[in-house]
């Protein structure tokens, strides 16, 4: 080959890499600029949601994805909290279980044997141990899926999504400093034990930080129910997750009452936790106004869901869902 020859191919390579290094600086920046517009999108959902918490706002119905969005991914992982918040959800609510080696992953039941491809207790595994098997689908089968840990979790969600720990109440002290190095305390809801007073989570808790917010579930058929509803009225941050078989409870008409001081979560879970404003029978009977509205005209500012992009669409259409610009 002549020294021309070598000189034009040169130069024809240095021209063709330079356009490619172009299309890709081009395509580099184009995602740059589609990843900070999402950013700032679910930065603005996370604001209004927070505010509205704060504010007790009717105007705004905040959407908790139980368990993440299980349907479409396993539960208590890490895409399931990814899909929650690109869908717009405002609360993952997830559980907390601790490994051999100490370190606190999410998981619902006392076992992994239902949604992970191993027997036996989280506890008797290591972290290592646990990361070798895989999550379970919602029908059972096995999936790609990793167990997450909290720190995942966390580090995923801040400013993006609030963080509702439902079991997890025997870790909080391990939680607290995971939640204080990340500057995320007034982001996540922590769930304490049903019925109890304030008096004695704070007898056995007495760091807690007045921005964290509580939530404590009444089952609203027990006799301690208003004791414990009126123990929390005084304490900021503090979220009364109600639950009813019946909907004709005298109690039930408290609820405005409470809303002066405390928000209000409702579950559509089952029919048995909300007597029978569900969510079948928003979706599958095509009531969401007898369901989902029900709870919220009845004073529920928090509704959990099975279905949460069917609860946001529909809290969407009649303006309960809107994200202040």
């Amino acid at each position: 080959m002549t020294n021309g020859k070598k000189h034009y191919q040169t130069h024809k390579f240095k021209v063709k890499a330079m356009k490619n290094i172009k299309r890709i600086g081009f395509i580099l920046v184009l995602f740059t600029i589609y990843s900070n517009i999402i950013y700032a999108q679910n930065n603005r959902r996370f604001k209004t949601a927070l505010t509205a918490l704060k504010e007790n706002s009717s105007n705004y119905i905040l959407v908790a994805a139980h368990r993440g969005d299980w349907r479409e991914t396993p539960e208590n992982s890490l895409q399931s909290l990814l899909n929650s918040i690109k869908m717009g959800a405002d609360i993952f609510e997830c559980d907390l279980a601790e490994t051999k080696d100490g370190r606190i992953v999410l998981m619902h039941d006392k076992t992994i044997d239902r949604t992970m491809t191993g027997k036996g207790k989280p506890e008797d595994y290591t972290l290592k141990e646990l990361k070798a098997m895989f999550l379970k689908a919602g029908q059972g089968h096995k999936t790609q899926h990793k167990i997450p840990t909290l720190d995942q979790i966390l580090d995923s969600a801040k400013n993006k999504i609030l963080i509702d720990i439902d079991k997890g109440y025997p870790y909080l002290q391990k939680v607290l400093p995971m939640l204080q190095k990340r500057n995320m305390v007034n982001q996540v809801l922590y769930n304490v034990k049903d019925n109890t007073p304030l008096r004695d989570i704070l007898e056995a808790n007495p760091d807690i930080p007045s921005e964290l917010f509580l939530v404590v579930v009444v089952n609203m058929e027990k006799p301690n129910a208003k004791e414990v509803i009126e123990s929390y009225k005084e304490r900021p941050n503090t979220i009364i997750q109600t639950i009813f078989k019946q909907d004709t409870l005298a109690i039930l008409k408290t609820i405005p009452e409470i809303r002066k001081n405390n928000s209000v979560w409702m579950n559509a879970l089952w029919p048995d936790h909300n007597g029978g404003h569900d969510d079948d029978r928003a979706v599958e009977k095509n009531s969401p106004k007898e369901a989902w509205g029900w709870l919220f005209e009845n004073g529920a500012n928090i509704i959990q869901t099975d279905r949460p992009r069917n609860l946001i669409e529909y809290l969407d259409k009649i303006g309960k869902h809107s994200i202040k610009k």
